[in-house]
């Protein structure tokens, strides 16, 4: 009876840790992705697409901002400038527990065609609305 038992509680055990990582390995590839998108839009100098990762409103700079404010602030930094590149390292994603928002912490650093560069380290809260996340709160752009 035990040499049943035991290969059927290894299993049990390895199903259960596979079933549980399935629900945060969808959600963290679509939070992924939303931040694989803000880099790419912000490569692209796409100041509308930038603006559609957002909630409507949303909490920019501490501020509530519209989708048309936030694009707004985007075509300001994107005025006499040209990305050449857009680079995020340090991605940290951190679920609560429904899975359906989380925080998000990252590194970006822009170069500009012209040579110089900026970085930012950026603080988002993103919400799980219908099966697309979006950033709700975000200390910079």
């Amino acid at each position: 009876m035990r040499k049943t038992i035991l290969p059927l509680l290894v299993f049990s055990i390895a199903a259960i840790l596979i079933f549980s990582s399935c629900f945060v390995i969808g959600p963290s590839l679509k939070v992924a992705t939303l931040i694989n998108n803000f880099e790419k839009y912000w490569e692209d100098m796409d100041a509308n697409k930038l603006a559609g990762l957002y909630t409507e409103p949303a909490f920019v700079f501490a501020l509530s901002r519209t989708r048309s404010q936030i694009a707004a602030l985007y075509n300001s930094v994107f005025t006499g400038k040209t990305v050449s590149n857009f680079e995020i390292s340090d991605k940290v994603i951190s679920f609560n527990a429904d899975l359906t928002g989380a925080n998000v912490t990252f590194y970006g650093k822009v170069t500009y065609t012209n040579g110089t560069w900026t970085h930012n380290n950026y603080d988002w809260e993103v919400v799980k609305i219908g099966n697309n996340w979006y950033v709700t709160s975000s200390n910079g752009i």
